[in-house]
C-alpha cells in the first residue's frame, strides 16, 4: 500500500462529514443540588393525606409533560426519516447488494488467514474544532447556525502498537452537543480477487460519568447523556458498485456495528419530589467488543476501519406550561476520560481481520 498523507485523510474526512457545524464546548456545571427542605416543612404542616392531596395532582402533570415532550420528540424523528426516506432507501439496497455479493463468495470454497492492524493512522476528533464541520439534524429545532468555537473536551492522545489510547473530558450545563472521538486504521487486499473480511475490534473505557438535572418549584428540568461505541468500515479507494459499476470511493459501508454504552437520565426534582441524580463508572477490565461480518472487499481496494466514542448529550426543560415557575439552570453532565491520577482514559481496540478468499 502507497504511503499514506494523514492531511490528505483528514481533508476527504471532512468532506465526507458533508458540512454543518461543529458540536458547541460546553461551560463548566455550578453543582448545586435541590435540598428536601420544602417537602419537610410542608410535611411538618400536614398530615399524610394532605400531603398527598397537594403532591399527586402535580406529580401526575410532571409525568404528562414528560409524555409529551416523548411524544413531540418521537413527532420529530418520524418527520426526519420522512425526509431522508430515499437515502435510507438506498443504503439498505447497497446493503442487501453487499449480502448477496457475499453469500456468492460463500458459495466457493475459502481459506481463513488472520491479519492484526496493531497501529492506528489517525486519532482525531468530529466536529472538528479547526473545521468546525459536521452537524447530526436532530432535534428540528437545534440552531443550524449557532456561534463556533474551540471544543476543549480532547484532551489528549497517543498511537503506538497495541497502546494507542485518547483522553476526553466534556462537562457542560447547555446543549444539545454532539461529537465523536475516532481512531482510523487502514488496509488494502493484496490480491486481484475479492476478499470476505471479518472486522472486529472494541472500545475500553476508564472513568466515569455523573449527569443531574436542574431543580424546580413544580417540576425540574431533565439532563440526558448518552455515549456510544461504533465501528465504521469505510470504503476508501478501488471500491465500486458490482451492479452499477459505479464508484464508491470515500463512502461508509452499508453496515456498521454500535454498542451503547453510557445511558443516563437525571431528573433535577422539584418542591414535591426528589431529585435523581444519575453516576457510572467503567470497568478497566469489560473490552466492549465490534463486530461487522462478512464484508466484500475488491481486489487491490483499500478499506478504513473507523472506531470512534460517540457522545451525546443534552437538557430538557420542566415543560410547556410552567413559565411562571423558571427554573434556575444548574443542570450538568461530566464525562471523565482524562484524570491523570485515576489512569481514567480510553483505548481503542486493535482491528483484527479475518480474510477470506477462495481456496
Amino acid at each position: 500500500m502507497a504511503e499514506i498523507d494523514v492531511e490528505e485523510v483528514k481533508a476527504a474526512l471532512i468532506r465526507m462529514a458533508g458540512g454543518g457545524v461543529a458540536g458547541r464546548p460546553p461551560p463548566a456545571p455550578s453543582g448545586r443540588q435541590l435540598n428536601r427542605e420544602f417537602q419537610d416543612e410542608l410535611r411538618a404542616l400536614t398530615d399524610d393525606s394532605q400531603f398527598r392531596a397537594y403532591t399527586e395532582p402535580l406529580e401526575r402533570f410532571r409525568v404528562a409533560q414528560r409524555k409529551a415532550m416523548m411524544a413531540r420528540l418521537g413527532e420529530q424523528r418520524r418527520s426526519q426519516e420522512a425526509r431522508h426516506g430515499a437515502a435510507t432507501a438506498a443504503r439498505v439496497a447497497d446493503a442487501i447488494a453487499s449480502e448477496r455479493l457475499a453469500a456468492g463468495l460463500l458459495a466457493k470454497p475459502q481459506t481463513s488467514t488472520f491479519v492484526v492492524l496493531d497501529t492506528p493512522l489517525l486519532i482525531w476528533q468530529l466536529p472538528c474544532p479547526d473545521d468546525s464541520l459536521f452537524h447530526l439534524p436532530w432535534p428540528d429545532d437545534i440552531d443550524p447556525n449557532p456561534k463556533v468555537t474551540p471544543d476543549i473536551t480532547f484532551k489528549d492522545w497517543h498511537i503506538e502498537p497495541f497502546n494507542s489510547w485518547f483522553k476526553v473530558y466534556a462537562q457542560g450545563d447547555s446543549g444539545p452537543y454532539i461529537t465523536k472521538y475516532v481512531t482510523y486504521y487502514m488496509w488494502e487486499n493484496p490480491s486481484d480477487s475479492y476478499a470476505l473480511v471479518n472486522v472486529t475490534s472494541g472500545m475500553t473505557l476508564t472513568g466515569s460519568a455523573n449527569v443531574w438535572g436542574s431543580p424546580g418549584k413544580l417540576a425540574g428540568n431533565t439532563a440526558d447523556l448518552r455515549v456510544e461505541a461504533r465501528l465504521t468500515p469505510i470504503r476508501w479507494t478501488g471500491w465500486t458498485d458490482p451492479a452499477t459499476g459505479e464508484g464508491l470511493t470515500q463512502s461508509p459501508y452499508p453496515t456498521i456495528a454500535s454498542k451503547q454504552l453510557i445511558s443516563l437520565e437525571a431528573y433535577g426534582g422539584s418542591w414535591f419530589s426528589d431529585a435523581t441524580p444519575r453516576s457510572e463508572s467503567f470497568n478497566l477490565m469489560e473490552r466492549n467488543i465490534l463486530s461487522v461480518p462478512l464484508i466484500p472487499i475488491p481486489g487491490r481496494a483499500v478499506t478504513m476501519f473507523e472506531v470512534g466514542l460517540h457522545v451525546f448529550y443534552v437538557f430538557w426543560e420542566s415543560g410547556e406550561g410552567l413559565s411562571l415557575f423558571a427554573n434556575e439552570i444548574d443542570d450538568g453532565v461530566i464525562l471523565d476520560l482524562a484524570d491523570e491520577q485515576k489512569s481514567h482514559i480510553a483505548r481503542p481496540g486493535v482491528v483484527t481481520l479475518e480474510i477470506l478468499t477462495p481456496a
